[in-house]
């Protein structure tokens, strides 16, 4: 049957759950590469939490061609949530690729009750 296939750019043994580089409230996985700047915001309103991981794919620019949402690992699938970590996720930029092609990660987004 159909499922999620391994990319292979990947990592083997690599974590899953889109830990890297970051910070408390935010985090990336692409192995390789650097942020230009830093992760985008995601705007979200109050009284919402719960960690949404985004499986993201780069090209060789650095720049976010695809984003999906990853049900595995993330804690919540509250839409309002999903779509602003979707669309901070697309904001993101990397560093180019010295490799032509594709290549694919994870932003993590934890959202904190404000």
């Amino acid at each position: 049957g159909e499922g999620r296939q391994g990319s292979q750019a990947g990592t083997p043994g690599g974590n899953p759950d889109g830990s890297g580089s970051g910070n408390n409230d935010t985090g990336f996985s692409l192995s390789g590469r650097s942020l230009i700047g830093s992760l985008p915001s995601p705007v979200y309103g109050p009284n919402k939490s719960g960690r949404v991981i985004i499986d993201i794919t780069v090209d060789a620019q650095g720049k976010v061609i695809r984003a999906i949402p990853r049900p595995q690992g993330s804690t919540t699938n509250d839409s309002n949530l999903v779509s602003a970590a979707l669309e901070a996720a697309a904001k993101a930029r990397f560093n180019k690729s010295d490799g032509e092609g594709l290549q694919t990660g994870t932003i993590t987004y934890n959202f904190i009750l404000k």
